[in-house]
């Protein structure tokens, strides 16, 4: 079961992006998904990236799948180039930091 805290702050629309991807990264990365950090704005960025996706393991595969998974949420809520995802596995200690240490960042996962 994942734990999901969400920042009410941020837009309707842009949390609303989020959620769906994170039902993307479920459905095609069963239990190999850590954590998914979101910062409240899509315009919002850390390295490049509004969103901080965790792996177990951090592979091509996976980063590709975590792309392809962006994509369709945002085909689903017709966006386009709104989620920029900074995937990591779970020793990035740098980029975990980052992404927990931006005020008002919010864990839909």
């Amino acid at each position: 079961m994942l734990a999901i805290m969400e920042n009410l702050k941020a837009e309707s629309r842009w949390r609303a992006l989020v959620r769906e991807f994170v039902r993307e990264l479920e459905e095609s990365l069963p239990g190999k998904v850590r954590l998914v950090a979101a910062l409240p704005s899509p315009e919002d960025r850390i390295y490049e990236s509004n969103v901080l996706v965790v792996l177990e393991e951090d592979t091509p595969e996976t980063t590709m799948e975590v792309v392809r998974a962006a994509a369709r949420a945002e085909d689903a809520l017709g966006a386009h180039g709104e989620i920029s995802p900074l995937v990591v596995g779970p020793d990035d200690r740098d980029a975990i930091e980052a992404f927990s240490e931006a005020e008002e960042v919010f864990s839909p996962a």
